[in-house]
């Protein structure tokens, strides 16, 4: 029964006296962040987080800036701050490296720290805040998705679209014929190109592969010759020579009409001709 009563009476002792050195350091960190705010001794960062964060409860700029030049003394605001600190800050080290920045010693903030931590991350005003988070967090994301989801559908309907007009051009799209055929066609370039030219024009022994392009207009004359590569040595001109010297051919047909059509031509000098 004694040892009861001796245990009693050591907590009774004990626990004000906890109460009271918390108290100390708390006063002790709000009167240095007021001093250190007031002559701007701190960091323009915590600053603005101190402001930011008292703004909502103050007020108007005017009144904000009135209530932080007393802030040593505006206990309701000191309350409010220590909820927002938890929440800006975390509970880990940046919280005690911001709270060290503001009052200007480490010692008093791993204190302070503590002592948020143990007052705060059980009020119902912080649960309340982290739950919202939470809770936005949900919503931003759901729509994230749902914009995403969105996006990728009206790709894939591009996507569709292009492909659909890709195939039924590659389906539809006619193509005029050279009298004789393919091998006609190609007969007709090998009589009348000057495979030589590379050496009468000095270009250096190997491989020169050449391309011109050209319409064939709806009653079958080739028109618009024009190069794609521009290799040189006079080889794209005497391509183009070649194909402006093809006689008619049957134009392309669509829907029961001759149409003009682009035709493609590559054209090979040198050692794999």
């Amino acid at each position: 029964m004694r040892i009861f009563f001796k245990l009693l009476i050591s907590i009774c002792i004990y626990a004000p006296a906890i109460s009271q050195t918390n108290s100390s350091y708390v006063k002790v960190f709000w009167k240095n962040t007021a001093y250190r705010f007031n002559t701007r001794q701190m960091s323009q960062y915590s600053m603005a987080k101190i402001y930011g964060r008292a703004q909502p409860l103050c007020g108007s700029f005017t009144n904000t800036l009135a209530r932080l030049e007393n802030l040593d003394r505006d206990k309701t605001l000191q309350d409010y701050l220590f909820i927002e600190f938890l929440l800006a800050f975390g509970s880990g080290d940046f919280l005690r490296m911001q709270l060290a920045d503001m009052c200007g010693s480490y010692g008093i903030s791993n204190k302070v720290s503590n002592y948020i931590l143990s007052t705060y991350k059980s009020d119902r005003r912080y649960l309340s805040e982290i739950k919202e988070r939470k809770k936005r967090e949900v919503i931003n994301k759901l729509k994230e998705a749902k914009a995403q989801n969105e996006k990728d559908s009206l790709l894939s309907r591009e996507e569709a679209k292009l492909e659909d007009k890709m195939k039924e051009e590659q389906i539809v799209k006619p193509e005029a014929k050279f009298a004789g055929g393919p091998d006609a066609f190609k007969q007709f370039l090998q009589r009348n190109i000057n495979s030589d030219l590379i050496k009468t024009n000095g270009a250096p022994a190997g491989s020169y592969k050449v391309k011109v392009k050209f319409v064939i207009d709806e009653k079958g004359n080739v028109t618009n010759v024009t190069k794609i590569t521009n290799v040189g040595y006079g080889l794209e001109e005497e391509a183009i020579r070649v194909i402006k010297l093809l006689p008619k051919w049957e134009p392309a047909i669509k829907d029961g009409k001759a149409i003009s059509s682009e035709c493609n031509q590559t054209f090979i000098f040198g050692d794999d001709e």
